[in-house]
């Protein structure tokens, strides 16, 4: 399995780009804004993609969707239909911001945008099995996943505080991909780096942990990689 950063920052961009995960070349949690020209920086074709994976609705995490449907749309003529798995409002939430962003979009398209709108437990689409958990972050719902890929499990938190459905994300897990927005800096609905320190801690020492979604700190965490734009991980 092949985990490839887009971006790897929050939504102040303090440590790079906004993040956004591909793994196997055709899975990508979430979608933020840099994603179709990162993409295309490493050579990847958007149109590879058949899951896309959204959390929850915040601009650092669905800004990127406008931009490879206008892609789909107009530079590779995309026929073959892909899936968008998220909370519920997913089509709708998804839709209203493709036609604000490009009127456009609302014709009728050549390819078709499979939504999947999920609550907590297991599904599978496609043949591709996972997870849905609740995260804790803020109001709304926002989504963590454990995904079945190549044989192997990895989970992602999206944007979260710690608690105990991030260790039910990670059990049985392979790698777990988290959030870790700022350094000490208590901040609702997000980890910090002593939350990445107790995670380590009280999960086993075989479970991979990735820390994205990073703010402005320069700690480190021992056994815990931390993210950065166009990083590659193979599990």
């Amino acid at each position: 399995m092949e985990i490839v950063f887009l971006g790897s920052s929050n939504a102040f961009a303090d440590q790079g780009y906004w993040n956004s995960i591909l793994v196997n070349g055709t899975i990508l949690l979430d979608a933020s804004p840099i994603v179709l020209p990162h993409l295309k920086k490493l050579n990847i074709n958007p149109a590879d993609i058949e899951f896309i994976f959204i959390t929850h609705f915040h601009g650092d995490h669905v800004g990127g969707l406008p931009f490879l449907f206008l892609e789909y749309f107009f530079k590779v003529r995309r026929k073959k239909h892909f899936v968008i798995v998220g909370p519920k409002e997913l089509k709708e939430t998804v839709e209203k911001i493709n036609e604000l962003f490009f009127p456009v979009l609302s014709m009728e398209r050549p390819f078709k945008a499979q939504y999947l709108e999920v609550e907590e437990g297991e599904h599978e689409i496609n043949g591709l099995h996972f997870k849905a958990l609740k995260m804790k972050h803020g109001e709304g719902v926002s989504l963590g996943y454990r995904i079945q890929v190549s044989g192997r499990v990895v989970a992602y938190t999206g944007d979260t505080e710690l608690f105990r459905g991030v260790y039910e994300l990670a059990e049985g897990a392979d790698v777990i991909i988290v959030e870790t927005s700022s350094s000490n800096t208590r901040v609702p609905g997000h980890m910090n780096m002593d939350d990445l320190r107790e995670l380590r801690e009280r999960t086993p020492p075989n479970l991979k942990i990735i820390a994205t979604h990073l703010g402005a700190c320069k700690e480190t965490v021992n056994g815990v990689l931390l993210a950065k734009d166009f990083l590659k991980v193979n599990i």
